[in-house]
């Protein structure tokens, strides 16, 4: 009888076979999927949390800005129409041009649409050409030139 020589496995070969390979491979894709998932479930996670907060950063920069402007501009009383200041260079009355243009003292003088009171003056018949100025905090100067007859 001879003795069989004991070998060592070479440490690099495969101790299962093709099927428990197989098997091995089918349990690691379960593994991955799952955590690919997790790992992708958590992407969008982060992603929405950083959407959301960059809406509500600027819904509220908005906002804020808004009343501010609503605090500092629209509501503030020295910004209220005190002077309105007419000059026509013809027989125009001043109360005429008042109504005309809607104009009414006590209002907020960035409330007054400058180009809709000089469209509305520009209608009547008797005036060539209107300048409408806003001057702070609470003057409207307004200049009409009237129409002249041609000879």
């Amino acid at each position: 009888m001879k003795f069989a020589k004991k070998t060592s496995r070479p440490r690099n070969r495969r101790v299962s076979n093709l099927r428990q390979r197989r098997q091995q491979h089918l349990l690691d894709v379960k593994v991955r999927s799952r955590s690919a998932t997790q790992h992708r479930n958590r992407r969008f996670l982060v992603l929405a949390s950083k959407l959301a907060l960059v809406i509500a950063l600027g819904l509220g920069i908005y906002l804020g800005a808004r009343e501010g402007a609503k605090r500092f501009f629209f509501d503030n009383p020295d910004y209220r129409l005190s002077t309105i200041e007419v000059q026509t260079d013809g027989a125009l009355p001043r109360e005429q041009i008042l109504k005309t243009s809607d104009l009414h003292e006590g209002e907020n003088i960035f409330r007054v649409n400058l180009a809709h009171v000089r469209d509305a003056l520009q209608q009547l018949p008797q005036v060539d050409e209107v300048q409408v100025v806003r001057k702070l905090p609470g003057e409207i100067d307004i200049k009409v030139i009237e129409r002249r007859p041609v000879a």
